[in-house]
């Protein structure tokens, strides 16, 4: 599942490289590939909570333009919350937010659900 909103995309058990690693192991991983950038600069790599779970966060740099990664793991699934380029968002309801103000938003608002049934 993938959800795009502007420069925000959410992923969730994406077959990607990062599929069923840690949240510090997709960490490990994201830098180690220079996330396919010709001029990846590693601006800080950190512990963040997300929905009450451990997750790492990763801010990068390329060519100027600053990106965010965090990844998290819920009941074994992975998650990842990724933003890119700095500057306003385009579309409604954030129209004048920041990418960055968009994000922390985002991350401070997400809750991981049970499943019915549990």
């Amino acid at each position: 599942m993938t959800i795009t909103l502007d420069r925000l995309t959410i992923r969730a058990d994406t077959a990607t490289q990062f599929h069923g690693a840690t949240p510090d192991a997709a960490a490990d991983a994201f830098v180690a590939s220079g996330a396919g950038f010709s001029s990846f600069r590693i601006i800080t790599r950190a512990p963040v909570t997300i929905g009450g779970r451990s997750g790492v966060r990763v801010v990068f740099m390329d060519f100027g333009r600053v990106g965010t990664i965090a990844f998290v793991q819920n009941e074994g699934h992975p998650y990842e919350l990724t933003w890119s380029e700095s500057g306003p968002f385009d579309c409604e309801p954030t129209r004048g937010f920041s990418a960055p103000q968009v994000y922390e938003h985002v991350l401070g608002s997400v809750a991981f659900l049970v499943p019915a049934g549990r």
